[in-house]
């Protein structure tokens, strides 16, 4: 005979069951749940007394009466608060959460009545077009290279390894450059921004350097102790040696702790001489800086105090080298930098595949075309304007071969 021990009362169990289940989703999105239950204990707070549906709508009769009750709280969102689309359907998954941790049955709230109140608080076209108004007043200029440029000059040029500020300038300049190089979120080669902000940046590891020695021999290496290393070792030119460098980073779409999910390496070569300068700006700030194998990339050390450059410190640079060539820095952010790749690899006739690879857009992505790429003037061209150019374009023009083919045409009439 087994001895059974006693259970404890159920609502100290569903207490602990309760817990467990907290942890499935991050502290930040926890948060966010419990913030839109207030918004529908807020409503509640709105209602006559007889008509409170309660906080878990335990004084509904049955699932059809939650369902009727949700879509009023749905149209109080829509009606009272003003709210619209995404605004609403967000709202959604919160309520869900809250449910189930207090051991609520929330399939009501995945029936079609609910999904169709949802829908109905999209926005009018009178709303969606003050919108558009809004978020194109809101919409930066993509970044150029003399904005490039300039930040370099104004942040890395004519500045030593020695002090705080030289150091958080030069950090400056590489989180730009290599924003604009990349192409990806910021958020990838600078600090996590916030109490609460995810880790997406790069790691001084996840930079692999190519070597070649004056016997020819060449050699890869990763971060910078490796490097540092090589130097001690009797290396000369350390910035000329290095060939080309591969960064490796991370999505910054991925939810969880862990970022497994990586882009595929940006390679980093000599191509073009503003390429080939960032790769020794790169290669000299993993030697002098001070930056560890594990600390973000973009860290620096004096004596003791440690500094990693920030989003804030990019966007503060990329206004500056804008105000210097005469630009209005209100048109610049961070943002600037993916939608400057974007326009400039249009123009380069890039291959889409190519610039989403590099970019971090999935395979056969659409939105650098739609939302990053920002087309100057001559590209603002009309029907007419095309049927001009292909008048003139060479394509156009009469070849030898085709006066003689003319010819030949017109000998066989005259003989038919």
């Amino acid at each position: 005979m087994y001895y059974t021990a006693p259970l404890s009362s159920n609502e100290g169990r569903w207490k602990e069951a309760s817990g467990f289940m907290e942890g499935c989703v991050e502290p930040k999105t926890r948060g966010d749940y419990l913030r839109h239950h207030r918004v529908f204990n807020n409503y509640r707070g709105t209602l006559p007394r007889e008509c409170d549906p309660g906080a878990w709508f335990e004084l509904c009769l049955d699932n059809r009466q939650r369902t009727q009750e949700m879509v009023l709280f749905i149209k109080y969102l829509y009606r009272d608060l003003g709210y619209r689309g995404q605004a609403v359907s967000s709202l959604i998954p919160g309520i869900v959460y809250c449910l189930d941790l207090a051991g609520e049955d929330s399939g009501f709230l995945k029936s079609t009545i609910v999904r169709r109140a949802v829908k109905a608080c999209g926005r009018t076209p009178e709303e969606s077009r003050a919108s558009n108004i809004l978020v194109s007043a809101r919409e930066k200029e993509p970044v150029t290279g003399d904005i490039v440029r300039e930040v370099r000059t104004l942040y890395w040029e004519g500045r030593g390894w020695e002090t705080k500020a030289d150091l958080d300038a030069k950090g400056s300049w590489l989180a730009v450059a290599l924003g604009f190089d990349s192409g990806t979120r910021i958020g990838n080669v600078t600090r996590k921004d916030g109490k609460d902000g995810s880790d997406h940046c790069i790691r001084t590891v996840d930079v692999e350097l190519e070597m070649r020695y004056p016997n020819g021999s060449t050699r890869k290496m990763r971060g910078s102790q490796s490097l540092k290393l090589e130097i001690a070792g009797g290396l000369a030119d350390p910035l000329r040696a290095v060939e080309r460098a591969w960064l490796t980073l991370l999505s910054s779409k991925t939810t969880k702790h862990l970022k497994a999910q990586q882009f595929i390496p940006k390679l980093l070569d000599r191509r073009t001489e503003d390429e080939s300068q960032l790769l020794e700006d790169l290669v000299e700030w993993m030697w002098r800086s001070g930056t560890m194998d594990n600390d973000e990339l973009l860290t620096r050390y004096v004596g003791s105090h440690r500094r990693s450059t920030t989003r804030k410190d990019a966007s503060t640079a990329l206004k500056a080298g804008a105000m210097a060539i005469g630009l209005n820095p209100s048109n610049y952010s961070s943002k600037s930098l993916r939608n400057g790749l974007a326009t400039v690899a249009h123009e380069a006739d890039m291959p889409d595949d190519e610039l989403n690879a590099r970019g971090g857009w999935t395979r056969g992505s659409k939105v650098p075309k739609l939302f990053y790429t920002t087309f100057g003037k001559e590209h603002n061209r009309g029907g007419m304007s095309l049927l001009k150019r292909k008048k003139d374009s060479k394509i156009y023009e009469s070849t030898e071969s085709d006066i003689e083919l003319a010819k030949l045409d017109a000998t066989i009439k005259e003989r038919s």
